[in-house]
């Protein structure tokens, strides 16, 4: 575990202090730990780590610059502006949009300021696509001068063909989903391109109370259905190797499809480090490949250690990388092998993400732990199944809409009963003020008191 607390102790002091502070505290870190391992450990495995940890963090640093996102003062007659889409705005629950603009004009009566800024806006008007640009009119910023509300949006043009080409893209595969899959198209959207504009609010929060809210959020397990069902489709045709390639091209699409968010970014990046590892023939360790692939995600974006979902998503992972093969060991003598590992996957990445949930939610719902494991294989034949179908030309698939959708429609009324059963199992919630560092102690208790007699049993075979 050196190297990977090496990493996160070079990394993390780069969001809270100045860049010559952090590059003079980089410089002594990584000297001590570089001299210790000369000294005492020798370990070319150590020496790797450091010199990765140490470019990995100067790229960070050079790359991070802090926003408040609070606005500056004299932008009170504010009327317009101008600016690029960052990313697919979605629908809010009045009707309204929310986007994440990169504002370059402001209209403040008639002059006009030109600035380059991240804000968010919450507008009325057409949907937003990644890298479309945009003209916001009636404009006034918010109370706390944290975002601007629009009364109108007009599309002004985009940032180039690629960005036209998805935006195409996206509404063509939208449209074949909406065909296919009829009365529960809505969920469809959500589970293959992260579109929730048209979920309904109720089942937002069934899903949420129910510990489900990652199967609505695009995710590795998303990406893993779809690069399996891939794989498995052209393996016997082109071989594994051939098929591997092909799965990372197609993620590679995905990734800029969907949108690029940190789950999404992190599986693309460790799916692609294991499909290396399967064709070398290289031994895998997943906990390095996560910190790898921790590492990478920050250097192209160094803002996603304060995204919640990028936090949560690494923290699970971890914790199932960690745990779950001594939380399984009980599970197998009474359950099927599947199933076990299904529970006690859920299990690990519950106490992964737990001081994190506990702080910023105050509740974590353990009927969650159940409830992947039976709706998990369901969604993956729902979408298995729909990427088959969406795969026959439109002209053949006609005569058998019906009986499709009614198919289709039956997987959806069955993982809606899962989730509205589950909905009702009561969370853990957390009273009063509590400090995050309490939450995080215990965590790690229960992680060292799940973990150690792994660890000790290992030390005691090799002494023997």
């Amino acid at each position: 575990m050196l190297p990977y607390i090496l990493i996160l102790i070079d990394t993390v002091p780069i969001f809270f202090m100045p860049k010559i502070a952090y590059f003079i505290y980089l410089f002594c870190v990584t000297a001590i730990v570089f001299a210790v391992n000369k000294l005492m450990l020798k370990s070319v495995l150590l020496m790797v780590f450091i010199c990765w940890g140490f470019l990995s963090c100067i790229c960070i640093a050079a790359r991070y610059v802090p926003d408040s996102g609070v606005m500056s003062a004299g932008l009170e007659n504010v009327t317009a502006l101008e600016g690029t889409a960052e990313g697919d705005s979605y629908r809010l629950k009045g009707g309204s949009y929310l986007c994440r603009i990169r504002m370059d004009k402001l209209v403040c009566g008639n002059a006009e300021i030109y600035l380059d800024k991240d804000v968010t806006v919450i507008y009325r008007g057409e949907k937003l696509y990644w890298g479309e640009r945009a003209r916001l009119d009636r404009v006034r910023i918010s109370d706390d001068r944290t975002a601007f509300f629009a009364s109108r949006c007009k599309v002004v043009g985009n940032c180039g063909r690629f960005f036209y080409i998805r935006k195409q893209a996206v509404e063509i595969f939208i449209d074949k989903i909406d065909c296919v899959f009829g009365q529960g198209s809505f969920l469809a959207e959500a589970l293959f391109v992260g579109n929730r504009d048209d979920l309904p609010l109720e089942l937002k929060d069934m899903f949420r109370r129910a510990g489900l809210s990652h199967v609505l959020a695009l995710s590795g397990m998303h990406l893993g259905i779809i690069s399996l069902f891939v794989f498995f489709l052209i393996r016997r045709v082109a071989g594994q190797t051939v098929s591997l390639v092909t799965v990372n091209c197609v993620n590679v699409i995905y990734l800029l499809l969907a949108g690029i968010s940190p789950s999404l970014l992190r599986s693309v990046i460790m799916f692609f480090l294991i499909s290396l590892a399967k064709i070398t023939g290289c031994r895998m360790n997943l906990m390095k490949i996560l910190f790898f692939a921790f590492s990478v995600s920050l250097m192209a974006f160094p803002e996603y250690f304060f995204s919640l979902s990028f936090q949560l998503s690494f923290l699970a992972l971890a914790g199932i990388i960690l745990l779950t093969s001594n939380i399984s060991v009980p599970f197998e003598r009474f359950l099927p092998a599947g199933i076990a590992s299904g529970i006690a996957c859920s299990i690990a990445a519950v106490i992964g993400t737990g001081a994190v949930s506990l702080h910023t939610f105050g509740i974590i719902y353990p009927g969650g732990i159940v409830s992947s494991v039976i709706v998990s294989p369901a969604v993956t034949i729902y979408m298995c199944g729909g990427l088959a179908v969406m795969m026959i030309p439109i002209s053949i698939l006609h005569y058998f809409l019906p009986f499709v959708q009614s198919v289709f429609n039956g997987f959806y009324w069955l993982i809606l009963k899962i989730v509205a059963v589950f909905s009702y199992i009561p969370g853990i919630t957390a009273e009063g003020d509590i400090p995050f560092w309490v939450f995080l102690f215990f965590q790690l208790i229960i992680v060292w008191l799940i973990y150690f007699p792994c660890c000790m049993t290992r030390i005691f075979k090799r002494f023997r």
